[in-house]
């Protein structure tokens, strides 16, 4: 069974809630990025790709948050029609957009700080990525 044909089998009304809600939690934090900023009025260029990286993010939050509604209202019935790959899209993106803000906002404040986040962001991204393929490898082998 492929990755996809695997995560349809389990998708909930209750994964999917939990989606919407985590879009519209990445929301609130991208608007409290941007009104800190807007309240902070520096004009480096950390805080242009602070904002903007928080407006993507707002964006694509709000986006995905709209896109899980209908299937949430409509229910199981409509969850073969859930495009994954657009779901994939909108996590990555959104939780990238978040992390570049908050880095281009720690690296202004303390450079040494912003590496620090940098660097065990990616290691914490490689770990979870490696995480995942294990647990996805273990799963397949116990169904076998």
């Amino acid at each position: 069974m492929n990755p996809i044909q695997n995560l349809r089998q389990h998708i909930t009304k209750d994964y999917l809630e939990r989606l919407s809600n985590m879009a519209l939690a990445a929301a609130g934090f991208s608007s409290g990025l941007i009104v800190l900023l807007v309240q902070a009025k520096g004009q480096a260029h950390y805080n242009e790709i602070s904002v903007w990286s928080a407006i993507l993010s707002l964006m694509l939050s709000l986006g995905g948050w709209q896109y899980f509604l209908p299937y949430i209202l409509y229910g199981e019935k409509t969850y073969e029609h859930i495009n994954l790959y657009l779901v994939a899209f909108l996590q990555v993106f959104i939780v990238l957009a978040l992390f570049i803000a908050v880095c281009a906002l720690v690296w202004k404040l303390m450079w040494c700080a912003g590496v620090a986040l940098i660097v065990t962001g990616i290691g914490l991204v490689i770990f979870v990525v490696r995480h995942n393929w294990k647990v996805a490898n273990y799963s397949g082998s116990q169904k076998a």
